[in-house]
């Protein structure tokens, strides 16, 4: 009647428990509650007052649930509802063979129609609940394929061209629309020519799962890119002989070999014959079909002079007023060969002529300067020494002197 806050207690009990003015359930049963106002400097304590709480066992319910149609591939379906009381659900199907119960939780074993019953048995706080029924029909899922595949093929590469599978996990069949083109036998794929060839992918189902959406896709096929290419051809010099380039392809038809600057070299069966000296390029070349693209290599071709010897040899001692031989000296290049006298006061060269001047020593050099594909050659010198010639007298002595 002061107005001021009441304290209550109750003796200690797994029952109730009181905070400030709010008595709290734990446990069904009996308990005595005290109510007591201490008082102030203005106010005697109150009298404490007592009453006896009886918390009887309560009631609960499930909440309800409507009828579910799921498809299979949904796999399974946790129960969205709970009793008032909060203690777990028992969950029971009617027919195990369309969905079984494991704890709130109902796993699709196949399609059909079941009786899901939802329970609550209660406990010393909670009576049971009423029984809650739906029914749950599982009908056939729905699937999707899934492809991947390369949409841009060439010739001549078989193998594994694409990956099909559908979200059941069941087998995808993969067939060609054009196997003309692209032939699929038993997984195993084939690429007969260039083209544009569609590929189907289907599903068929079963008795779980719906038949998937075919699938359409079109592959291209390109004509097969050889390879060629030419392997080492190096520094050819003009007096090499002719030679077959290195060509190396991985098939197709034949190649043809062709040279830029027909003045450095040609080409005679297959064979690079070189004509000059010089820089230019081989070119090595397929001609395409129906499978394959025209497929073109080239190479440097680089041609230098070439060396060149001299073979020359001649009569090392003359006398004076000999008749020499005329010079001969020849060059590995076939070119002319030319000769210069060393001392002129001994000898001079008058084109292949020796013309003797006089007793002494001299020399001969035979030379060739080369030309726009042979390299100079080393000059050969011949030392020739020219005698003094032998002389005599002539004189006549009459049969008869007469003294005058």
């Amino acid at each position: 009647s002061s107005g001021f806050p009441i304290t209550y207690t109750v003796p200690k009990n797994d029952k109730v428990f009181i905070s400030n003015d709010t008595a709290y359930f734990t446990k069904t049963g009996k308990t005595v509650i005290s109510a007591l106002q201490e008082g102030n400097s203005c106010f005697y304590p109150s009298e404490t007052k007592f009453r006896i709480l009886n918390v009887e066992v309560g009631n609960q319910q499930i909440e309800d649930i409507d009828d579910q149609t799921l498809p299979f591939s949904q796999k399974w379906f946790k129960i969205p509802v709970a009793s008032s009381s909060g203690l777990r659900l028992e969950v029971e199907s009617s027919n195990i063979s369309v969905a079984e119960a494991k704890g709130d939780t109902l796993y699709f074993k196949g399609t059909g129609t079941t009786v899901v019953t939802l329970s609550q048995p209660g406990d010393i706080n909670y009576t049971p609940a009423e029984d809650v029924t739906f029914n749950l029909t599982v009908t056939k899922g729905l699937q999707e394929i899934y492809v991947d595949v390369d949409d841009t093929l060439f010739y001549g590469s078989n193998g594994n061209l694409f990956s099909a599978i559908s979200s059941s996990g069941l087998p995808v069949l993969a067939q060609s629309m054009n196997p003309e083109i692209i032939e699929l036998n038993d997984g195993k794929v084939t690429i007969r020519k260039a083209g544009v060839a569609t590929l189907k992918f289907s599903q068929q189902g079963n008795n779980i799962c719906e038949a998937a959406e075919d699938v359409y896709l079109d592959n291209t096929v390109l004509k097969e890119k050889p390879e060629l290419y030419f392997g080492p051809i190096g520094v050819k010099k003009y007096n090499d002989i002719p030679f077959i380039p290195e060509v190396i392809s991985n098939g197709g038809n034949k190649i043809e070999i062709s040279v830029d600057d027909s003045s450095i070299a040609t080409i005679e069966d297959g064979k690079v014959i070189i004509k000059g000296c010089g820089e230019t390029f081989i070119t090595a070349f397929i001609q395409g079909d129906e499978t394959r693209e025209d497929a073109t290599a080239r190479a440097e071709l680089k041609v230098v002079k070439a060396d060149q010897q001299i073979t020359f040899s001649y009569q090392s001692s003359l006398k004076y007023g000999d008749n020499p031989n005329e010079l001969s000296a020849t060059s590995t290049s076939g070119l002319a060969v030319n000769f210069r006298a060393g001392n002129v006061e001994v000898i001079s060269i008058n084109g292949n002529t020796v013309e003797i001047k006089g007793a002494g020593e001299s020399y001969i050099e035979a030379s060739q300067e080369g030309d726009n594909n042979w390299n100079p050659a080393e000059p050969v010198r011949r030392e020739i020494k020219i005698e003094k010639a032998d002389q005599y007298i002539s004189y006549t002595i009459p049969d008869t002197i007469i003294l005058s």
